[in-house]
């Protein structure tokens, strides 16, 4: 089993874009875009974790947990400040979608030489919750 965990905020896939070249449209994929640091982030952990040896082979196991940071409305004030509030969600319910962020670190993955295709990946399992720290804490295993 190979584990490793990217703090920093999780962010998703960028979405291909669309441009016109006069009478042609020409679609590409920002390489600035606002996931370029987190993939850059991912990226560095996944090859300082990688295992020497030829990529892995037949069927896989991944997943990932990603943690975003609480917004400062999920605290208490007062003399109580730091302290979750009672009533604040456990599960992160908004934007970036659980797909887009799975996305990225599965290419960033394939890229890095963990397996030859990501199609190999054949159980996935993806949380994403609140906390403190943003963070995406990802476990790979053979099958």
């Amino acid at each position: 089993m190979i584990s490793f965990t990217v703090i920093g905020i999780p962010k998703g896939e960028a979405r291909a874009r669309a441009r016109r070249a006069g009478p042609h449209a020409r679609i590409y994929k920002p390489t600035d875009g606002p996931d370029a640091n987190w993939r850059a982030d991912v990226q560095t952990a996944a090859l300082e974790h990688r295992q020497p040896g030829p990529p892995l082979h037949g069927p896989v196991a991944v997943w990932m947990a990603f943690n975003m940071p609480r917004p400062k409305g999920h605290y208490r004030t007062g003399k109580h400040a730091g302290q979750v509030k009672p009533g604040a969600p456990l599960h992160h319910d908004k934007k970036p979608d659980t797909d887009n962020l799975a996305k990225l670190v599965l290419d960033v993955l394939t890229g890095c030489g963990y397996w030859q295709d990501d199609c190999q990946v054949t159980q996935l399992l993806i949380t994403k919750d609140w906390a403190e720290v943003g963070s995406c804490t990802v476990e790979i295993r053979p099958l």
